[in-house]
């Protein structure tokens, strides 16, 4: 009977750790959507300092067809990219991932990305999508930075 009981509270001690363990990964993936929103938030009203909050000061970018880049190496000219961009068309901006893998303070995400660029005067409309992986890391207080960015188009805009 002894031997029943321990075998219980094992079971139920592991099943605890198990559902905290998820419920812990479940706030990860949704802390990474909210990094995402807030990068296209950043991109659609042109706020370079909320699109550079979601980086690492030393993330990386990856573009397809030009050189990878660090994040501080534009953060003195990004708002002026953001502002022509601005000036030219209405923009919106969409990442689903497909898939948030979180593995204890780094984590990837893997996904598609939609841009819609409409135009304000005589600019021709645009419409630019892609995929990405991009990889995150737990600052120290605990909010998800973007660490290093892959992406591509899925046509040459």
């Amino acid at each position: 009977m002894k031997r029943v009981l321990m075998t219980l509270v094992i079971l139920v001690m592991i099943v605890g750790i198990c559902s905290a363990g998820g419920e812990r990964e479940r706030r990860d993936q949704e802390a990474i959507r909210a990094a995402f929103d807030s990068y296209c938030e950043g991109v659609a009203n042109g706020d370079a300092e909320l699109w550079l909050g979601v980086h690492e000061d030393q993330a990386l970018k990856m573009p397809e067809g030009a050189p990878m880049f660090t994040i501080a190496s534009v953060r003195d000219v990004q708002q002026q990219r953001f502002d022509a961009m601005q000036a030219n068309y209405v923009v919106a901006m969409e990442i689903n991932p497909a898939e948030i893998t979180v593995l204890r303070d780094e984590a990837y995400a893997v996904g598609t990305y939609l841009i819609e660029l409409k135009p304000r005067a005589d600019a021709p409309p645009g419409r630019v999508d892609g995929k990405f992986l991009t990889v995150f890391r737990r600052q120290s207080d605990g909010e998800w930075k973007i660490w290093r960015d892959c992406y591509n188009n899925n046509v040459t805009p």
